[in-house]
């Protein structure tokens, strides 16, 4: 029984087998590199390029994962990013309205800044997670299919 040197997995697979099916990584010394993915007949790969571009410029809108078909999160960091725009918008209003003695607004002026800030942060942590996996090649579309390298 043989195991993984990366990943560790116990490996049952064939002999002339080059890469593992765990991690693909080469299994032997004459193995080039990893294999690339292969798509079905027809399907047309989503690029690591535009969707690390559209991460970069629109990131925060969840543009990049519309791009993939991921639509669902893609609503979700749309969301998010509203609710906390809005947010900071009502907060910067509201910032007026302090300073014309409206005391009585400080604890939903709290909320919202708590609100925004909130939201600001989680996207950030989560475009910086896509931006990983893009770069690293781990962020897949909406099939499961890893995006294509160009």
């Amino acid at each position: 029984m043989a195991f993984c040197t990366s990943c560790g997995i116990r490996l049952e697979i064939e002999e002339a087998a080059n890469f593992c099916t765990g991690c693909g990584s080469p299994l032997r010394a004459g193995a080039a590199s990893r294999p690339q993915a292969s798509y079905p007949a027809g399907y047309l790969p989503k690029s690591r390029l535009t969707a690390l571009l559209l991460l970069i410029f629109l990131g925060y809108f969840g543009a990049h994962r519309f791009y993939a078909g991921r639509v669902g999160s893609g609503i979700a960091m749309l969301a998010i990013a509203l609710f906390s725009g809005l947010s900071y918008t009502t907060w910067f209003a509201l910032s007026f309205m302090l300073f014309w003695d409206a005391s009585w607004l400080l604890p939903s002026y709290t909320a919202l800044i708590a609100g925004a800030i909130i939201g600001y942060i989680g996207l950030f942590v989560w475009w910086i997670i896509d931006l990983v996996r893009i770069c690293a090649g781990t962020f897949a579309d909406r099939r499961g299919y890893p995006l294509k390298k160009d």
